[in-house]
């Protein structure tokens, strides 16, 4: 946690999403690189991520990660206390659309990931947190955990916020 005085800008957004009637609320937060408690140090092993290059980024090249401190299973009455990560497959557009698995709950603002057979899954507690892609040797935000129907449950994979759907607002807060 950082307290306010860290922050160079907060810049927020929200949109009502016309299939679900959710308020969806995004916001960027840029640090103060010399401001006290400023609290990211960069190394080796810790860097920035890169955001997402296009819209046309393959849905299913292979596994991203999953992390947060989330209940560790549907139904747990702690969260973590040690930082959980995953592997999860992305699942195809077409395939989250359909009936079976979130059907028009989905938008085009939305990606799914997990197994459909509900093996893995983020959690309460885990909205927020990053969904990782390795996109041409670098790590790479592709979606930010939303929300699911329970956790790790048959056809109900996760969902995310699709983070190359808001580049051009990102970017425009970003200066």
């Amino acid at each position: 946690y950082m307290g306010r005085s860290g922050w160079r800008k907060i810049e927020r957004g929200s949109e009502l999403t016309t299939s679900t009637s959710e308020l969806l609320i995004k916001a960027l937060v840029q640090l103060e690189e010399q401001s006290p408690g400023y609290c990211i140090g960069f190394s080796n092993s810790i860097s920035p991520i890169c955001l997402p290059g296009t819209l046309e980024t393959d849905d299913n090249n292979g596994y991203c990660q999953i992390a947060g401190w989330g209940h560790m299973y549907e139904g747990a009455d702690k969260f973590s206390v040690y930082l959980q990560e995953a592997d999860v497959p992305i699942i195809p557009h077409e395939q989250c659309h359909s009936p079976e698995v979130h059907g028009s709950q989905i938008t085009q603002h939305m990606l799914c990931a997990g197994y459909l057979e509900g093996r893995i899954d983020a959690c309460q507690g885990d909205s927020g947190g990053p969904l990782v892609c390795e996109e041409q040797g670098k790590a790479t935000i592709r979606g930010i955990v939303s929300w699911s129907t329970g956790c790790a449950q048959r056809s109900k994979p996760g969902v995310y916020t699709n983070v190359a759907r808001y580049l051009s607002w990102i970017q425009s807060n970003m200066h």
